[in-house]
């Protein structure tokens, strides 16, 4: 039986001016597969320079890198190295907080393939995004996946959702949707829950619809492929709408 060797990732590195450009970028997305680097970058790279600068960059141990599956796309992110550089360039803040954050890889970058079309179509408008715990932990008792504002309005939070829900001990609700009702009480926009099928997110809003939520408005549930597709479409479906089938959309809120 042939056994694969592991990389060596001892290697030393030099710095090359794209170094800046991707930790930026990471420092931005936090959790990047090249071609989404790639598509924020000021220039187009020449072919293959990036995927080898990410290569050096990874045996180097400047930046870390991992997928759930042998097809996906590898995604990365900041080792170490890569943190403490790209804190003394100003890009994050602190390198320890950053490089101990654990990852969850389909779920992270899933994150990403919400905000990078967000934040490329809307430019200026998306004022502010938060993704960490410690950006995140003023919310309360629950902390959502990420926080962003659009132009001057309420912050939005937003669920994704990959693994399945499990159920709360208190009350037999779907943990989610305890999450929601708390997210209830707050002064927010509206909750946006991106669901991994069609059938996931139709069961769910049928949940939803059976709970007393204040503002069963706020929350807005689609699923991957609408997203993947076009994220800024009437893809958002409420527990309020559920029976009319009402669809709203980031850019039009209010049909």
């Amino acid at each position: 039986m042939h056994v694969k060797k592991q990389r060596r990732r001892d290697k030393s590195v030099s710095d090359r001016k794209i170094d800046r450009e991707i930790y930026k970028i990471l420092a931005d997305l936090r959790y990047a597969t090249i071609d989404q680097v790639t598509e924020l970058l000021p220039e187009p790279p020449l072919e293959n320079t990036l995927d080898n600068r990410f290569l050096a960059l990874y045996d180097g141990k400047v930046l870390n890198r991992a997928r759930e599956d042998s097809f996906d796309p590898f995604v990365y992110f900041f080792d170490y190295k890569g943190a403490e550089k790209a804190a003394y360039l100003g890009y994050i803040s602190d390198a320890n907080r950053w490089s101990a954050e654990k990852v969850r890889v389909n779920h992270d970058n899933e994150i990403t393939k919400v905000r990078l079309p967000l934040r490329v179509k809307l430019g200026t408008r998306l004022t502010k995004w938060h993704q960490s715990k410690d950006e995140l932990k003023d919310i309360g008792d629950y902390i959502p996946d990420a926080r962003f504002t659009i132009d001057s309005e309420r912050p939005t939070l937003l669920e994704v959702v990959k693994a399945n829900l499990r159920s709360s001990k208190k009350n037999g609700m779907p943990d989610l949707a305890v999450k929601l009702l708390d997210y209830d009480t707050l002064e927010i926009a509206r909750t946006l829950v991106l669901m991994p099928t069609e059938e996931r997110a139709k069961r769910f809003i049928e949940i939803l619809e059976s709970i007393p939520f204040k503002h069963p408005g706020k929350i807005w549930v689609t699923y991957e492929d609408l997203a993947h597709e076009d994220i800024m479409g009437a893809i958002w479906l409420t527990p309020k709408d559920a029976r009319t089938g009402k669809l709203y959309s980031i850019l039009r809120p209010k049909p």
